[in-house]
């Protein structure tokens, strides 16, 4: 029997090489992205951020156990 890694990466490798050959992380690899488009993406991606870590803060502040809060 394979372990979990094993599994769901043949669960799942059809996806991860439909995500490579998108054009974006297509052209992301080669250089050849243009600048405005990387410069979107990496603002969204830092809103994104910034948003997820309030979240897990809250979710932290919840937890009754310390080696949960840690967690988050």
């Amino acid at each position: 029997m394979s372990n979990w890694y094993e599994k769901i990466n043949l669960k799942t490798a059809h996806i991860l090489e439909q995500i490579k050959a998108h054009s974006f992380i297509q052209e992301l690899m080669a250089g050849t992205l243009p600048k405005d488009i990387f410069y979107f993406y990496i603002n969204q991606d830092a809103i994104y951020l910034s948003e997820y870590k309030k979240i897990l803060a809250q979710i932290g502040i919840k937890c009754l156990d310390e080696n949960d809060t840690q967690f988050f």
